[in-house]
């Protein structure tokens, strides 16, 4: 067995019976190497969701500015402050509930001041893409 074929070597997810074009399972990809560690889910129970959707290009537009908004929020003082895996945990469950069109504060267990932070980041991603 080479090196690189190790037995500690992380398994990759297996997209092949999905049926999902090419360019979006590489998009899935990227979306879950950001956050899948947050989701609680399986890289392969992530991308089978996409499979399952009736418009799943739009759903990955939305996953797309979950993790967008998310990067840029780690970029601001608040999301510096908070940088514990718990805290970002949060910081998604909010993004998630906030692309559901959900606006309360502290429902996913973040500040009020760090809430409005993240939705701050939020919204300027949306209305980035929506303008874009």
């Amino acid at each position: 067995m080479s090196r690189s074929q190790t037995a500690f070597a992380p398994a990759v997810a297996n997209y092949s019976t999905l049926g999902l074009p090419v360019e979006m399972r590489r998009r899935i990809r990227a979306v879950y190497a950001a956050i899948g560690s947050y989701l609680g889910t399986t890289e392969v129970e992530f991308a089978s969701g996409f499979r399952a959707q009736h418009d799943s290009a739009n759903e990955l537009v939305v996953w797309c500015c979950i993790v967008a908004a998310w990067q840029a929020f780690q970029n601001t003082p608040a999301g510096r402050a908070l940088s514990s895996p718990c805290d970002k945990q949060q910081q998604i469950v909010s993004l998630i509930m906030l692309s559901t069109g959900v606006r309360d504060d502290r429902s996913a267990g973040l500040s009020t001041a760090a809430a409005v932070q993240l939705a701050a980041c939020y919204d300027q991603i949306v209305h980035g893409a929506a303008n874009g």
